[in-house]
């Protein structure tokens, strides 16, 4: 057998909070190589990763705002292109005999159900020539803010998948989750054939996640989802969010996947990962990339209450489920100041109220609960109040 050697490639938007954990554990995994494609950026990505790099020389970046500078609508495009000219860059590459690539974002984590097994143990095992697209487990959020990996994740089933692939099996067609191949060979991550949902691409019929599997720390924590909204890019934008989010997920236990991996495998992962940081020093570039997102935080929620009165509909959906308390108390101050114009109609108060359960059924019962007054007899009004508190007793909120 021919002997394997791993390329990621990944793009990095002012991720200099994560990169030095998202670095750590793909060369803990035994990725040969990592290059990152640093676009957009005003935190201090650059430093993180040359710091890194002195050590692991392995571990590289190649500036890729030259996307920004062409004219028209390519920069729409910004993903492909960066990926399309460095795996083109690592073809080329004779030097470097890499056997297959994958393109992984900062917040997506190749992860086995054996700690100690590495891409190139993984890949022995599959048959030779053949892509390996991994399901998407996208995780549920953390209670806290900057929480690194632990050996459980829980999260929910998604049939996106992120795929590593031969090089022998040459190229088509750039796509960020399963790249087109001239032999389009795909397996699942238990070696059976790979299907696609016929009416989405780069989705699987089903979802495997077993042995490997893609962890895609999408939210983090609500304080993080919340600051990853604030774009700060106001041309041709209406409001300065990333408005193709749709808030935080609503707790189904029913729906949730639990993937616990070995303790004392894990213990000696925290261990290395502890040296990591401490050997190359990092925590205080660690510390300040976690203020800027904690500023970026504030940029947000200063746009949340700028454009409520304009945009309430779009924020709603923005916001959804969001349990940050500078967030609930601008709703909340915005959903009063309408209830106050509304002046007893009760009607309006109710529509309100059911406008934001999608947001926040909490909300949706507190305005509710308003309309009950005016109206307490109204069978509609009971109704929702009566479905809102068996969800949120379910949920576990009071």
């Amino acid at each position: 057998m021919n002997s394997i050697r791993t390329k990621i490639i990944a793009v990095a938007k002012d991720e200099g909070a994560y990169l030095a954990e998202w670095i750590f554990h793909h060369l803990y995994k035994g990725f040969d190589e990592i290059e990152i494609l640093i676009n957009r950026t005003t935190d201090n990505s650059r430093e993180i990763v040359e710091r890194i790099s002195k050590r692991f020389p392995q571990v590289s970046y190649t500036n890729s705002d030259f996307v920004d500078w062409v004219p028209g609508s390519a920069n729409k495009k910004f993903q492909y292109l960066a990926y399309a000219n460095a795996l083109e860059r690592t073809l080329n590459d004779t030097n470097k005999c890499v056997t297959h690539i994958m393109f992984l974002d900062i917040d997506e984590f190749w992860v086995h159900e054996d700690v100690s097994v590495t891409i190139s143990d993984y890949l022995g095992t599959v048959p030779q020539g053949e892509g390996v697209s991994f399901s998407w487990l996208n995780e549920y959020p953390k209670a806290n803010a900057f929480e690194m990996l632990d050996n459980t994740f829980i999260g929910e089933r998604s049939r996106l998948v992120k795929s590593i692939f031969p090089v022998t099996n040459g190229i088509k067609k750039v796509r960020l989750h399963q790249p087109l191949l001239k032999q389009n060979r795909y397996i699942n991550v238990d070696t059976t054939p790979w299907e696609e949902d016929p009416n989405i691409s780069e989705h699987s019929k089903k979802s495997i996640y077993s042995p490997a599997f893609i962890c895609h720390r999408l939210f983090r924590s609500p304080m993080e989802y919340v600051s990853t909204l604030a774009t700060g890019r106001m041309s041709g934008a209406e409001i300065p969010f990333k408005t193709n989010r749709h808030g935080l997920p609503r707790a189904r236990k029913e729906s949730l996947v639990t993937v616990v991996l070995e303790h004392e495998q894990w213990l000696s992962y925290e261990s290395k990962r502890r040296e990591f940081m401490e050997e190359l020093d990092l925590e205080q570039l660690r510390l300040k990339s976690q203020k800027f997102v904690e500023e970026r935080y504030l940029k947000s929620i200063s746009y949340l209450s700028s454009f409520l009165s304009t945009h309430h509909k779009p924020l709603l959906k923005l916001f959804a489920n969001v349990s940050c308390k500078e967030v609930e108390n601008a709703f909340i101050k915005h959903h009063d100041e309408l209830v106050s114009s509304y002046v007893n109609n009760v009607e309006k108060i109710r529509d309100l109220a059911i406008s934001c359960e999608h947001y926040s059924l909490k909300e949706a019962r507190r305005l509710m609960q308003m309309a009950l007054k005016l109206r307490p007899e109204g069978p509609r009004i009971i109704e929702k109040l009566k479905y809102y508190d068996n969800e949120l007793a379910n949920s576990g909120i009071c």
